[in-house]
């Protein structure tokens, strides 16, 4: 029902009362308060709003100071000294019901003057918002809740949409060598990448757009000081402000990669100083069983590597020798030579 029309049918109509039976009828929640006369009327529905009757209002018409939510009483009588003016408001507020609940509030005014300007007569809709308010507060507190997650996890989390960034949490700005966000904030993403970097990832790019989902992937990326750093990250795509764009979430593996090529390094050399020793070499573990052995032991021993690597220790000795071995064997395990 239009507020408009509202209050062109209270303020023309001759028969007032039969135009109240009529708003009361169709269980609108209106409101008119008559300046000349000093007059407030409330109909059925809106004082079944507050959880009060008609005549609750009718005999006190500063009932509303009751019901009103206490943070929210300058809201109302500012919009109260608004309309006063001559001026519309429309507000959201609070109120306590009688039964105790609290409700939200929607109310759009119109005013009515005479012809030498004065307002006379107020007309107010009022809505229960309340559903619709608290899904609106909750979506902001669980979107609050997410970019503190964002905000503060170990990872870092950039967001680049047509291939610019748009976002960059702290630990991305850290990771990127970059002090303040300005610094990255509409560059092309590209321009952190390492040249033999970038196909690859605009075959991802295309993937992940067509709504494809993609395991981690390890990349070389650019500081802002140019040291080159490997990051292993994945990304889904996401909306952001309206368009697609595409989420990333890595984590700096430059030392980790550091110690697993140093391993395979030394893992390379130990088995190049086996298979190269002209001496008999292998390897056992806790329990004695073979681990390791070079071709020298093969030859020695008859055996192939596969076969070796299926024996024990004492099965590879002559029987007058098991427990000479056996010993030897105890004190190696406690590191005596």
């Amino acid at each position: 029902m239009n507020i408009n029309y509202i209050a062109n049918l209270l303020g023309n109509h001759k028969d007032i009362e039969f135009t109240k039976k009529i708003i009361d009828s169709v269980s609108a929640s209106i409101w008119y308060r008559d300046l000349e006369e000093g007059a407030l009327w409330v109909s059925s529905e809106n004082a079944k709003l507050y959880g009060y009757t008609q005549a609750d209002f009718e005999s006190n018409s500063e009932l509303w100071k009751d019901f009103v939510f206490s943070e929210d009483m300058d809201i109302v009588q500012n919009h109260i000294k608004t309309l006063l003016s001559g001026k519309s408001s429309d507000i959201e507020y609070r109120i306590i019901r009688s039964d105790g609940a609290m409700r939200w509030i929607q109310e759009n005014t119109h005013i009515t003057k005479n012809d030498q300007g004065k307002v006379i007569l107020i007309t107010g809709i009022v809505f229960d918002i309340t559903d619709r308010k608290m899904t609106t507060i909750h979506l902001a507190e669980s979107e609050e809740r997410y970019r503190h997650l964002i905000e503060l996890s170990p990872h870092a989390i950039f967001v680049h949409q047509e291939e610019r960034f748009v976002y960059a949490n702290p630990e991305a700005l850290k990771m990127l060598g970059v002090n303040h966000e300005n610094e990255l904030l509409g560059k092309r993403i590209q321009e952190i990448m390492v040249p033999e970097d970038i196909d690859r990832l605009q075959v991802r790019l295309k993937r992940l757009l067509r709504g494809e989902t993609l395991p981690f992937y390890e990349y070389k990326l650019k500081r802002l000081d140019d040291r080159v750093i490997d990051v292993d990250c994945n990304s889904v795509r996401i909306p952001f402000n309206g368009k697609p764009a595409v989420m990333v979430v890595g984590k700096d593996i430059t030392e980790k990669r550091k110690l697993y090529n140093q391993l395979k390094d030394n893992k390379q050399r130990y088995k190049s100083l086996i298979e190269f020793n002209a001496n008999s070499v292998y390897s056992l573990d806790v329990n004695g069983y073979f681990t390791d052995c070079n071709h020298i032991l093969e030859q020695m021993s008859g055996y192939s590597t596969e076969e070796i690597l299926k024996m024990h220790i004492l099965d590879a000795v002559n029987p007058e020798d098991k427990e000479q071995v056996k010993k030897r064997f105890e004190l190696a395990k406690k590191g005596t030579p």
